[in-house]
């Protein structure tokens, strides 16, 4: 099946802004409802791999993309945590 887009991108990037932000969302999400954590990232995955099927982005972009968003999550808990103990009375 050939997919259509409404424009042919003009260059490929790296990496996927959908996998960072599917990634790092799976993450956060993850943390706070835990029984729901498998749903979040098959999502994650199905929303980042859908960019290599329509032809905008390679399976590399979307790998980097996954690991920045994990990366970025685990950087954003461990400041909120610092952020939280630091606020407490």
């Amino acid at each position: 099946a050939h997919v259509r887009l409404p424009h042919k991108p003009k260059s490929y990037s790296m990496p996927s802004n959908h996998a960072v932000s599917g990634f790092a969302a799976a993450s956060i999400l993850s943390w706070y409802y835990p029984p729901l954590k498998v749903l979040f990232f098959i999502l994650a995955a199905l929303v980042s791999f859908s960019r290599v099927y329509v032809g905008v982005h390679f399976l590399s972009d979307i790998v980097v993309g996954a690991g920045l968003g994990l990366l970025l999550a685990f950087l954003f808990k461990k400041v909120a945590t610092r952020l939280s103990g630091k606020y407490k009375k």
